[in-house]
Parts: structure tokens; C-alpha cells; sequence
């Protein structure tokens, strides 16, 4: 990958410097300078202001971190609130970008635009979606085995004995009923797929020809689409599953890393990839804490995954459970961040808290999860308050009994350290061992 250069910013005049998120205090301060019609249309989606009687304007930003690309060609980052070592490290492994750049962030806000073929992190990361089409159709598109029920006079399939018996009792023993199994590829994660490319159709890319979106649509040509009927949201959640679940062929793995592509495509996941901005560099925005969250899976899985442990989104249907009010007739589902299994049987749960500060509801949330699941480790992942809590470990019993919670602090700041020592921590937890 060639071309990719960083670039010193320029701030919007009356800011000089970062906005913090999730922050509404004077770190998010800007002067009298400031003209808000310079921010873009959308930015309301990322912060809001509040005018002072001095005629100042103060930033309440929320969770979403990245820069925002300004009218007047200047840019306002939004960098995070706790210090992060590796931005694009942490973009990686939470499923963000899909590779590593050839250059490290300023900071922790990604100032980089593409000049080669590319402008802008959200068209590198739709180019990786076409690469990964390219493998995939090199690889082999998915089939799956549907079973259709026909009358033929020739033996395709597996008969119908009942069926035939009426048949030939009826004077029609030409007709011979039987099912017939084939191989197809209208199958959802082709229809997925598809759906993804069709939204990339409509996307005003300024880098990527159109006909490059065309070309992979050719490798769904066979492929059906979605009825109109059809809901986006229910659809997105059983891709979710079938990625979750590992639910594909061994042989068709290849299908996970494009699917992945196609559902942040899609569903965006708190990045702004279908933001429009005609500027040198375009505005990248994410959500921190949904990243945050699939990053401590995701890291979850690839710690536990070589000692046979699966780990999976509690959120998935499979493994969610439900708590009924005999009362009310109501449902609660709990669906714990983290999913620990030993095969068949649950062994943990991890509940993940970007914040730094747990609250009364957080606890009674967590031991409740224990307590359904029936679960010996039950612990938090949040961050650090200040550098003194790097990498502790809190333990909290429940009325002096034998049940323990933890609390497992983890520090962006030095990714290494961190990971070892949550290794460790699952580790040394009676439910999963050394």
C-alpha cells in the first residue's frame, strides 16, 4: 500500500486543540472565534454546543472519536478519553480498519488521507471489501444443500413411498414423487454480501470507480436479493450469529472476514462510512465504546480460543437467556457483553465498561448474569481511572459468602502489558485454568 501520508492539521479558528469525548467541560472549551457554520451538516451526530453568556462555546461531545472534516478546510478531532497507545492497533483488532497503515496516527486521531488510488480511511476500508470479494470469489462461493419436492418419471431424488403408493393407485404411476437435493447459492451470506455491494452502488466514492463495485456485483449475479419485505435489522442478526456461532464449513472460513466487511458496510457500527465530505482528507468517525467492546472480545476469543474454550457475543440467540415476570408476563433478556464456554457448558461471563466508574446497576447486572449462568468467573473489563489502576484487579463479595465478582482494569495505553495481564487473569480463574 503506497501513498499514504499524514498531514498537520489546521483547527477550526477558536480551537486549538483536540475536543475530548464524552466530555462537556472546559478541556472542550472554545473561544469567541469559533463559527459553528464551518462545522459539517452532520455534526450534530457527534457533539453539541452551548453558548456562553461571554459569547464562548463550549463542545458536549459523546462517544464517537475521529475528526471532523471542516467547510473551511480545517479539521476538529475528537481524540479519546483515556489515553490509547496504538490508535490503528486498537482500530484493527476491534474490526474498524482491516489492516494496519503504513504509517502510525498522530496522536490517537487518524489525520491520514490515501493520494494513490484512494482518499480517505473510509474508501481504504471499502477497497479491502472489494479485495476480500476478489478472494472469496477465487476461493469458491458459498452452496448450501436445499431439498425440493418434485413429481418426475424419472428417479432424481428420494422417493415418497406413501406419496407414490396414492399415485399409482390413482392410475398415475408415471408421476413419481421424490425430493431432490442440489447445491445452491442463494443462500443468506451470498444475499448479504450482495445487499452490500447494491449500498456501496448508491455511496458517492471519490477514489473507487464505480464499475470496481459493478465487477464484484457480477460474482452475485446468479445470487437472488432480498424480498422488499424483508427486515434489515433481523437480517443483520443472524449474520451476526452465523459469525458468532462459527456456523459456515471449515472450508469456507474465507466468508467471515468479507461478511464482518459488509455488516460495518451495512450497519455502520458507529463508523461514518457513508458520510460525504469533499475535502483533502474525509471525516472518519467511531464509536469508542462499541469498538472498545469488540475489541475485548475479540481478544477474549483470541486468548481462550488455543485451550478449547469458545467464546461468544451473549447477545446471540443461542446463547441468551431470559428472565419472565410471573406477573407481569414480562421478559428480560440477559445478554452479557462476553460468553465463556467449555463445549456445552457455560463457564464465564465478562461484562465490558468503557468507563472508569462502575455503578450500583453494573453489579446487580453482573451477578445476575452468575447467578443465570450459573458461572464460576463473572468479571468486568473496564478502564482505569488514573495510571495508579493500571492493570488492577478488584474483587467484590456478595454478603460475605463465597461468590466473587471482578473487576479487570484495562490499560489502552500499552496494549502488550495489557493483554498479558488479562491472560493471566482468566488464567488464574478456577474456571478456566492455566
Amino acid at each position: 500500500m503506497s501513498g499514504l501520508q499524514s498531514y498537520k492539521i489546521e483547527f477550526p479558528p477558536g480551537a486549538s486543540r483536540p475536543l475530548v469525548e464524552n466530555c462537556s467541560d472546559d478541556r472542550n472549551q472554545l473561544s469567541s472565534e469559533f463559527n459553528p457554520s464551518i462545522l459539517p451538516d452532520d455534526y450534530q451526530d457527534y457533539l453539541t454546543l452551548e453558548l456562553s453568556s461571554s459569547g464562548e462555546y463550549r463542545a458536549n461531545t459523546g462517544p464517537y472519536v475521529g475528526i471532523l472534516s471542516c467547510k473551511d478546510g480545517s479539521y476538529l478531532p475528537i481524540r479519546p478519553k483515556t489515553e490509547v497507545g496504538n490508535m490503528t492497533y486498537f482500530l484493527r483488532e476491534s474490526g474498524r480498519i482491516a489492516q494496519d497503515l503504513d504509517t502510525p496516527f498522530d496522536e490517537d486521531v487518524p489525520y491520514q488521507t490515501v493520494t494513490d488510488n484512494l482518499i480517505g480511511m473510509r474508501e481504504l476500508y471499502v477497497q479491502h471489501f472489494l479485495n476480500q470479494l476478489d478472494k472469496l470469489k477465487r476461493d469458491g462461493l458459498l452452496k448450501q444443500s436445499i431439498v425440493t419436492s418434485i413429481e418426475s418419471s424419472r428417479v432424481e431424488g428420494r422417493i415418497n413411498v406413501n406419496r407414490y403408493s396414492k399415485n399409482i393407485l390413482s392410475g398415475k404411476p408415471n408421476k413419481i414423487p421424490q425430493s431432490v437435493k442440489s447445491q445452491s447459492i442463494d443462500n443468506i451470506p451470498n444475499m448479504f454480501l450482495k445487499l452490500a455491494l447494491r449500498y456501496l452502488m448508491n455511496m458517492r466514492l471519490i477514489g473507487i470507480d464505480r464499475r470496481e463495485i459493478a465487477d464484484r456485483l457480477d460474482y452475485f449475479r446468479p445470487v437472488s436479493e432480498f424480498d422488499r419485505s424483508a427486515k434489515i435489522d433481523e437480517i443483520k442478526a443472524q449474520i451476526r450469529e452465523v459469525i458468532a456461532e462459527n456456523e459456515l464449513p471449515p472450508s469456507r472460513s474465507y466468508y467471515y472476514p468479507p461478511l464482518d466487511s459488509a455488516l460495518l458496510i451495512l450497519d455502520q457500527s458507529g463508523i461514518t462510512v457513508d458520510k460525504i465530505v469533499d475535502s483533502k482528507a474525509q471525516s472518519f468517525m467511531f464509536n469508542m465504546q462499541s469498538a472498545f467492546e469488540d475489541y475485548i472480545r475479540r481478544t477474549v476469543r483470541r486468548l481462550l480460543k488455543p485451550k478449547g474454550y469458545d467464546v461468544y457475543n451473549g447477545v446471540s440467540q443461542a446463547h441468551r437467556l431470559d428472565l419472565y415476570d410471573s406477573q407481569s408476563y414480562s421478559r428480560l433478556p440477559l445478554e452479557p457483553d462476553i460468553l465463556v464456554a467449555d463445549g456445552m457448558n457455560n463457564i464465564g461471563v465478562i461484562d465490558v465498561k468503557y468507563k472508569d466508574e462502575l455503578s450500583s446497576s453494573d453489579h446487580y447486572q453482573i451477578w445476575t448474569y452468575k447467578q443465570q449462568y450459573d458461572v464460576e468467573l463473572a468479571a468486568f473489563v473496564s478502564i482505569p481511572k488514573n495510571p495508579s489502576q493500571r492493570l488492577d484487579v478488584e474483587k467484590y463479595n456478595r454478603n460475605g459468602s463465597g461468590n466473587q465478582i471482578s473487576n479487570f482494569r484495562f490499560w489502552l495505553g500499552d496494549f502488550s502489558a495489557s493483554e498479558n495481564s488479562l491472560s493471566e487473569f482468566l488464567s488464574n480463574s478456577e474456571a478456566v485454568g492455566p
